[in-house]
């Protein structure tokens, strides 16, 4: 039997108390599994968060399948993607690495131009009620090289979108 102030009102409060325990129970419960359960980033895509220089635009990128905790390591399977930024579409990701919550990519010169990227994901990252990532999953620095020159650098974080069936 509950003693103290929480027995009290399960006591006197009957039905209602008992159902509101309930739901405080499965709530918790609910949280702890989101906490603990990785998320599948595996049908999506990366895209920015916010207004970034001209010369990137919105930079959006699709990669491998991730498995991201909110606490512990990243891991990836298949290193390869594409990424989107400004105005260069379908540049090929290559030589993609997680380690530990950094990851970081180049992708293939296409007219001139490549990028590379280097970031981390955020421990305990905001998730919705369904256990989904929601805000910053991933922060970093991205690179634009022109020619093989450094042409223009800009810290970059990104959401992730999955889609849609």
């Amino acid at each position: 039997m509950l003693t103290g102030p929480i027995g009290t009102y399960l006591r006197t409060k009957g039905a209602q108390a008992v159902l509101l325990a309930c739901i405080l129970v499965l709530a918790t419960e609910t949280a702890s599994a989101q906490r603990k359960t990785p998320a599948l980033l595996d049908w999506g895509e990366f895209q920015s968060i916010g207004n970034l220089p001209r010369e990137f635009g919105q930079v959006i990128f699709a990669i491998g399948e991730l498995k991201v905790p909110r606490l512990g390591k990243v891991t990836l399977q298949g290193a390869a993607g594409v990424l989107e930024a400004g105005g260069v579409t379908d540049s090929k990701i290559f030589g993609a690495r997680v380690e530990g919550r950094k990851l970081s990519f180049a992708t293939r010169e296409k007219n001139g131009v490549a990028y590379r990227f280097n970031g981390a994901f955020p421990e305990n990252y905001a998730v919705d009620r369904h256990g989904t990532p929601s805000g910053v999953i991933l922060a970093g620095t991205l690179v634009r090289v022109e020619k093989g020159n450094e042409a223009a650098r800009t810290r970059v974080s990104f959401r992730f979108q999955f889609y849609s069936d």
